[in-house]
């Protein structure tokens, strides 16, 4: 495992005090609204309730601190669990720009600043849900090769959304 990917890693580890803050006030704005994609946002919430923990005793054990039977599994089960979270992404992105999200418009100058950052959360999102995939399986059927050049687009796309 590189440097990256051990940087990657330990920056998840700050993800699940984040989803429990956000699980928090998500739950307190649904019970007022009553929101279906509240509903579906509270799914997210959970999934990512299962994959963080999931991931952080994964890697733990894998450098050693403690041992856990069925490591692998701990994997895959984190990794559906983020798959979840991915494919109710796209869900919720399809909901809210479902009439301008696949239409470009060649005369328009100029594209609102939240509609190119919908679509650069696709791309990582559509980058991101055959890793999950792949990773969800006991026996991934994604190269090395394609795993990078995933990781790469989707980086490259999360990047540039967080500085729009």
């Amino acid at each position: 495992v590189g440097a990256l990917s051990e940087c990657r890693v330990l920056l998840r580890f700050f993800g699940l005090p984040q989803t429990i803050c956000w699980g928090r006030d998500a739950l307190a704005s649904y019970k007022s609204s009553g929101d279906e994609s509240k509903s579906v946002e509270l799914v997210q919430i959970a999934s990512m309730l299962v994959y963080y923990p999931m991931e952080h005793i994964y890697y733990l054990s894998g450098k050693g601190l403690f041992r856990v039977s069925g490591r692998d599994g701990l994997s895959r089960w984190s990794c559906r669990a983020w798959f979840l979270y991915i494919a109710l992404d796209v869900l919720l992105l399809y909901r809210r720009h479902k009439d301008s999200l696949f239409v470009f418009d060649s005369n328009k100058e100029e594209t609102s600043k939240e509609l190119v950052k919908a679509r650069l959360k696709l791309i990582a999102i559509l980058a991101d849900m055959p890793l999950a995939l792949t990773w969800s399986l006991s026996s991934g059927f994604l190269s090395d090769y394609q795993i990078g050049i995933l990781g790469t687009i989707s980086s490259i796309a999360g990047i540039i959304n967080s500085t729009i």
